[in-house]
C-alpha cells in the first residue's frame, strides 16, 4: 500500500517579530493575534540557507523512517519563488545534496498553496509506476518578492521547507479521492512577475475561499466521506482565512487550527501542520486535507492513518 510519512520542516534562519512592524502602520498585536494567527514570521537568509534547510529536513526525514537517498525513484520540489536562478530546476540542486541515484527523477511542480496536495498526487503515481519511494519537498520564500512598503503581505507570508516520504509501507496515512481545480479567472489574485513585487487581492482571497473552497469542500465531504462527522485540515492562510472556511461548512465538520502556526508558508502549510497535529490526525478515522490559493486553484483529498485502516 502507497502511504506518506509524517512529514519534517523547517522555518527560514531568520526570525521576524512583526509586532513592531504593525505598529507603524496603525496595527496593534491584536490584529496580528486574531486576524494573522501569528505575530512571528521567518526568512531565509540565502539560497545556502535554503538549501541547508532542505537537507536538514530530508535528513531528519531518512533517519525516521530507515530510508536512503539510493532508495528514491523521484525528487519533486513544490514551490514558486525562487532564491537562485530559474536555472536548473531545484530539484537537481536537492539531488546533488545526497548519494541519490543517477535513474532518479527529478521535477519542480509550479504550485503554490494547494501545492502539498498536488505534490502528493503526483508522488503517489510516480511511486506506484518507479515502484520506488517519492521524495516530496515544499519550498516557497516568498518573503524575497515582498514589498517592504506592503503591510498585508509582510505581516503575513513566513518561509519553511518541508520533506514528505511516500511508497510502499512507507509512512503512516494513505491517500484517496484527489480533487483538483482550477478558477483561472481570478489569476491576477495572486501574481508576481520577473523584477517586480508580490501583489495580493487580499479581499478576492478571502471571498474566493467564501464563495467558492467552502462550497467545494462541502460537496466533497457529501460525496466523499461517510462519516457523520469529518475532521479538515485546511491550508494555513491566515487564521481569518481558517475560520472563515470553518463557518462556511456545516456543524459536523470540524476544521482544524494548528496553535503553532508561524505564518503562512504556502505549500509547506499543510505539511507543517500534519507534523504539529500529529497526535490528533493519527487518532482520527479519516481527515480531508484541502490546498487553496494561487491559481486560483483548490486540491482536495481524504487521508486514512494507516492503523485505522480496514
Amino acid at each position: 500500500m502507497i502511504l506518506f510519512s509524517l512529514p519534517h520542516y523547517s522555518y527560514g534562519d531568520l526570525e521576524i517579530d512583526n509586532t513592531s512592524y504593525a505598529l507603524r502602520y496603525g496595527k496593534s498585536a491584536d490584529f496580528l493575534d486574531n486576524r494573522i494567527g501569528s505575530r512571528l514570521v521567518y526568512e531565509f537568509s540565502s539560497f545556502d540557507a535554503l538549501l541547508n534547510a532542505i537537507k536538514d529536513c530530508v535528513g531528519r526525514l531518512f533517519d525516521s523512517n530507515n530510508v536512503s537517498a539510493v532508495d528514491i525513484g523521484s525528487i519533486i520540489v513544490v514551490g514558486q519563488a525562487k532564491l537562485s536562478s530559474q536555472i536548473p530546476h531545484l530539484a537537481a540542486r536537492v539531488h546533488s545534496l545526497f548519494d541519490f541515484p543517477e535513474q532518479c527523477l527529478s521535477l519542480d511542480l509550479g504550485h503554490g498553496c494547494a501545492g502539498f496536495i498536488v505534490g502528493l498526487d503526483v508522488a503517489y503515481n510516480l511511486a506506484n509506476s518507479l515502484l520506488k519511494p517519492s521524495l516530496l519537498i515544499t519550498c516557497d520564500p516568498y518573503r524575497k518578492i515582498l514589498n517592504p512598503s506592503d503591510f498585508s503581505t509582510n505581516l503575513l507570508f513566513s518561509d519553511a521547507v518541508s520533506a514528505t516520504l511516500i511508497g510502499d509501507n512507507i509512512g503512516q496515512f494513505s491517500c484517496s479521492n484527489f480533487q483538483h481545480m482550477t478558477y483561472s479567472e481570478s489569476w491576477d489574485s495572486i501574481e508576481y512577475a520577473q523584477g517586480s513585487y508580490l501583489q495580493m487581492n487580499g479581499r478576492l482571497i478571502l471571498d474566493f475561499g467564501k464563495r467558492i473552497v467552502a462550497p467545494a469542500l462541502n460537496r466533497y465531504i457529501e460525496n466523499n466521506i461517510l462519516d457523520s462527522e469529518c475532521t479538515v485540515l485546511p491550508h494555513h492562510g491566515s487564521r481569518i482565512v481558517v475560520e472563515s472556511l470553518s463557518r462556511a461548512t456545516s456543524a459536523s465538520t470540524h476544521v482544524l487550527w494548528d496553535e503553532s502556526f508561524r505564518g503562512n508558508s504556502i505549500s509547506s502549510s499543510i505539511p507543517i501542520s500534519i507534523s504539529n497535529l500529529q497526535k490528533l490526525l493519527t487518532s482520527s478515522s479519516e481527515f480531508v486535507m484541502i490546498g487553496f490559493g494561487v491559481g486560483l486553484s483548490t486540491s482536495i483529498v481524504t487521508s486514512t492513518p494507516y492503523d485505522r485502516q480496514s
